[in-house]
């Protein structure tokens, strides 16, 4: 809904929203009744709150969020910070993880100046996750990262052929490792592995 001069207004919402809103305005510019317009702003408002509190979280674009998950996460950053917040985030190609954080000094401040903020309750200190919900990795210096991880096996020295020989026993170990049979090492170089960590 847009206009110019001096009696229009310029309203951005979303299709869905756009008769309710027409309704709230004119309700409010001919009865000067503005319940209506508060009732549809608490409606489209973002539940910022939801999405700073305790916890891990994804939220998913086109059902919490429409712009990209980059500048979301950036987005949302801020005003996690603005609340005296760390938002441990990492963004997916559509979603964006979230676990927001307190960090010590802030706590402090908001418990040594509870006059500059009124209503401020610590939620996130001693905060456990639920028991059966898979956790990601998210970030954060306190998080556990080597939770869910696979411990690696090493091999015996001289359990592996010389290089350039191949025989059952290096089959073995390839096929054990992971790695496809059909690959020779060449003799005189060495058996490079790239060894690849997945983050969850």
């Amino acid at each position: 809904m847009a206009g110019d001069g001096p009696c229009w207004v310029t309203l951005c919402v979303q299709f869905p929203h756009a008769e309710a809103t027409v309704e709230a305005l004119r309700v409010a510019e001919l009865d000067h009744d503005y319940s209506t317009l508060h009732a549809l702003a608490d409606r489209l408002a973002l539940p910022i709150d939801g999405w700073v509190a305790p916890g891990e979280r994804e939220l998913i674009r086109g059902v919490d969020f429409d712009p990209l998950p980059g500048a979301f996460l950036k987005f949302l950053r801020a005003k996690a910070a603005a609340r005296g917040v760390r938002l441990n985030g990492r963004a997916t190609a559509g979603s964006v993880w979230v676990r927001p954080t307190l960090s010590p000094a802030q706590k402090q401040r908001r418990e040594m100046f509870p006059e500059r903020y009124p209503g401020w309750a610590d939620r996130w200190t001693g905060h456990v996750e639920s028991d059966g919900v898979p956790i990601r990795w998210v970030g954060g210096r306190d998080q556990n990262l080597s939770y869910g991880a696979t411990p690696v096996k090493f091999m015996p020295q001289g359990h592996l052929s010389p290089p350039g020989r191949r025989d059952d026993t290096v089959t073995h170990c390839m096929a054990e490792a992971g790695l496809p049979g059909g690959a020779d090492a060449v003799e005189g170089e060495p058996l490079r592995l790239q060894l690849v960590v997945p983050p969850w």
